[in-house]
């Protein structure tokens, strides 16, 4: 444990110090009070380096801060571009932890020090970027770890974050979508799945950035950084729907160890899940090929991450029943632009 009469010090980290960070990262977010029976994720190095890594390392911030060399305190923003309307640059705020074994006096300490920092778009923040328009943040429904961040940035920055969207995340029933595909087996009769390769990116890459629906906050990627994202990390699997010898669409999804019931487990994160246009056939083609995925790495629990911009009238139906957890999306801009209550096609972190 830390002395108490130590003070804080703040730095930038890199990603040479994710070991330290993992180390960290678990031993807060695995803390029953953090998320108890519900489940936390677990930061392996590996997960943390493919998402801290990739085309825009350079832009990534990582932010620690330590008493006697012991790390305390930790926030993270990545990256991203966005379209709503017109292009939006932005850095996603995540991994935002404080460790409990400090007193309360100190743990004041490190919340106003991250605060500072989050609104990366003023020039009050410790990492200031001037062509930044926004700063997202996911936070679980049941806790309350925003509300200390919307005061101080009320009243050091008169800034009020927005809340954007609930995200509700959904588990796949595997017995009921292999029903839901049987249903509608016709739909799904003239399609082809395969894995995605490289050589798949300039299709890959133009499905993904198709210009969004009105009312939805889309990220996009250079063809780098969408290859990256698909194919860089350990377990990851992008699964391509052919017909008629084009591609239709796509659906990429991970493995995540986690920590469920104060037990060690593991699920499969479905991100992206991409067609040209809703077919139910089609849909449950595409989730199913996730299930395959999880059988392949011996992981029975498949969850559909974010379904705001996903046709969602049989959800049910093909086997999607809601998990007992929502995420709730909130922005921080310079210049007011979201309203409340828009879709998000985006990676959740």
């Amino acid at each position: 444990m830390p002395r108490t009469d130590s003070p804080i010090e703040f730095c930038r980290l890199t990603i040479q110090d994710i070991p330290e960070i993992s180390r960290f990262l678990n031993q807060v977010y695995s803390l029953p009070e953090y998320f108890g029976m519900i489940g936390a994720p677990v930061f392996d190095e590996d997960y943390l380096s493919w998402l801290y890594g990739g085309p825009n390392l350079h832009r990534t911030i990582l932010s620690g801060g330590r008493i006697d060399g012991q790390l305390v305190a930790y926030q993270a923003f990545l990256y991203r571009d966005y379209f709503w309307e017109k292009p939006i640059r932005a850095y996603l705020e995540t991994h935002a932890a404080i460790s409990p074994a400090i007193d309360s006096r100190k743990r004041i300490e490190c919340l106003i020090r991250l605060s500072q920092q989050f609104p990366i778009f003023h020039p009050k923040s410790d990492f200031h970027d001037a062509n930044c328009d926004m700063v997202i943040a996911f936070t679980d429904e049941t806790k309350k770890t925003g509300a200390f961040l919307d005061r101080y940035l009320q009243k050091e920055y008169q800034l009020e974050r927005t809340l954007f969207s609930t995200l509700e995340i959904f588990v796949v029933i595997p017995n009921r979508l292999a029903a839901f595909l049987q249903h509608h087996a016709d739909e799904g009769a003239p399609c082809r799945l395969r894995d995605a390769t490289s050589e798949d990116m300039p299709v890959l890459s133009r499905l993904f950035n198709q210009p969004p629906p009105g009312g939805e906050l889309k990220m996009m990627m250079t063809k780098e950084e969408l290859e990256y994202h698909l194919f860089g990390g350990k377990g990851h699997r992008t699964t391509v729907l052919e017909e008629g010898g084009s591609m239709k669409g796509f659906i990429h999804a991970y493995p995540m160890k986690a920590i469920r019931n104060m037990k060690p487990t593991s699920y499969l994160a479905i991100e992206f899940l991409y067609y040209d246009s809703y077919r139910p056939g089609v849909f449950a083609l595409l989730l199913n090929a996730a299930v395959q995925h999880g059988r392949d790495l011996g992981i029975r629990t498949i969850s559909l991450e974010n379904t705001t911009y996903l046709e969602n009238r049989d959800f049910k139906d093909a086997g999607l029943v809601p998990a007992l957890r929502k995420m709730l999306l909130s922005v921080a801009e310079r210049e007011k632009l979201l309203p409340p209550g828009g879709r998000y096609r985006g990676d959740v972190k």
